[in-house]
């Protein structure tokens, strides 16, 4: 079934919904469960929602707004809704790595949770995490 850019939307494909008007906490990724053509909709299995994830030295257990070198990064969150259903024309098609990539940025952020990295050091943190150059 095609949305409104043409795209045709099968079961299995990697989707995005972008914001409602006014409730941007319904941005979602995830992976198309179930195709209803007479319906005009796809009921989709959401994975993840925009977000800030805090980061803070978990090693030496202080509360997060407690500790001066507490920051956050632009990084998914797991989404725990589970299915849902939308129209067609609110959905996008994305290529499938975009879910590795979503999966190996929330495993860098707890990496870098756990490894206490610093806010200065996390971009080059991130960048080493996802080549492989990190002996963690």
């Amino acid at each position: 079934m095609k949305n409104w850019l043409g795209q045709d939307i099968r079961e299995g494909d990697v989707v995005y919904r972008g914001a409602r008007q006014g409730d941007t906490s319904s941005f979602r990724i995830g992976v198309v469960d179930l195709v209803r053509e007479e319906k005009g909709s796809a009921r989709v299995e959401w994975k993840w929602v925009g977000s800030t994830t805090g980061v803070y030295n978990r090693i030496q257990y202080t509360r997060y707004y407690d500790d001066p070198e507490a920051y956050t990064v632009p990084g998914p969150h797991a989404y725990s809704g589970g299915k849902g259903t939308s129209s067609i024309d609110t959905l996008v098609r994305m290529e499938p790595e975009i879910l590795e990539n979503l999966n190996q940025r929330a495993a860098a952020i707890e990496a870098a949770r756990d490894n206490g990295i610093r806010e200065a050091d996390f971009e080059q943190f991130f960048a080493d995490f996802t080549t492989g150059n990190l002996p963690i």
